[in-house]
């Protein structure tokens, strides 16, 4: 198979715990759904030399990685079988750590999926996941094992978490097209919070008002069926996003990272996210073609007011 049929597939990584297997789980549906195949991957942690002078681990400790490895795998394509009986699913284990292994798989991913890991609500704890929404070539995708979710007042959506610049940013169509995948609206939330109450909010309301429409625009034609709503509110996009991710299928913001390069400023909003948020995160980079190769320039911030530049 090419790098360019394998840039349409959907890669997930897998380790065993109940994370994963709802990442399989849900990336099967995603992949048979985008009718690609799915590539289970799973790093494993290859026995190293006891000792400076190189003395080899015995054999059988390197075959019981193996082995615990491939059941892992073989799991995995288990459960994603079960979710869509006719899907292509192929797996692949690699000796290394998880981080690395699975941006080197993003180069030829369309969507690269993974299980949330850590404490939710009660700590600042991303892991595995926020290094990859940093670092990723692919979009991301961050599921949580199912929970009790409380009831909403309203029905599934897909929640777009999005600026007022009036670019149409790659998270714009990756969220129409994930509304239409699915039968669902698209709530668009546009939150900052400003730096003085009452200061200027009614100008500021009606130019991110504008500008989301230009934003908006070609994904609206693309999918007259979507119905969209706008929200926009003066409290931080984090806040507005949770309040509005009740029962939502899938909530999606675009990455303001630039790409392959990890953020030095202050903790991005797919990030906070992960911890308030029990639906998928879908975390898009702002500069991406198909194949997860650079396209080249963006100046416009791809995600929420001017909080996660």
């Amino acid at each position: 198979m090419s790098r360019r049929d394998r840039a349409e597939d959907v890669v997930v990584g897998v380790d065993g715990h109940s994370a994963s297997l709802a990442a399989v789980e849900w990336a099967a549906a995603e992949a048979a759904s985008r009718k690609t195949p799915l590539r289970i991957v799973h790093a494993m942690s290859c026995p190293v030399p006891p000792d400076v002078y190189g003395v080899l681990v015995p054999f059988d400790d390197i075959g019981a990685a193996r082995e615990a490895a491939d059941q892992v795998l073989c799991a995995a394509a288990s459960r994603a079988v079960r979710i869509a009986s006719d899907l292509p699913v192929s797996t692949h284990l690699a000796c290394g750590a998880a981080g690395p292994t699975l941006i080197d798989w993003s180069r030829e991913a369309a969507l690269l999926v993974v299980g949330a890991s850590g404490r939710r609500r009660t700590g600042r704890t991303c892991g595995l996941a926020a290094r990859l929404v940093d670092r990723a070539r692919s979009a991301v995708a961050v599921v949580h094992p199912r929970e009790v979710r409380r009831r909403a007042a309203v029905g599934p959506r897909v929640v777009l978490g999005l600026n007022g610049s009036g670019r149409a940013t790659p998270v714009v169509r990756a969220a129409f097209r994930a509304a239409a995948q699915r039968g669902l609206p698209l709530a668009v939330v546009h939150a900052h919070r400003p730096r003085a109450p009452h200061t200027g909010v009614d100008t500021w309301a009606t130019t991110a008002s504008h500008g989301i429409e230009r934003a908006l625009h070609g994904g609206r034609l693309e999918f007259p069926e979507v119905p969209v709503s706008v929200c926009i509110d003066t409290v931080d996009p984090v806040e507005a996003l949770s309040a509005r991710a009740v029962d939502a299928a899938l909530v999606m913001v675009g990455s303001n990272a630039p790409w392959g390069v990890p953020t030095t400023h202050s903790r991005s909003i797919g990030c906070r996210l992960l911890e308030r948020v029990a639906a998928p995160v879908v975390v898009v980079p702002r500069r991406a073609s198909r194949g997860g190769e650079p396209t080249g320039p963006d100046p416009a911030p791809a995600l929420l007011g001017l909080l996660d530049r």
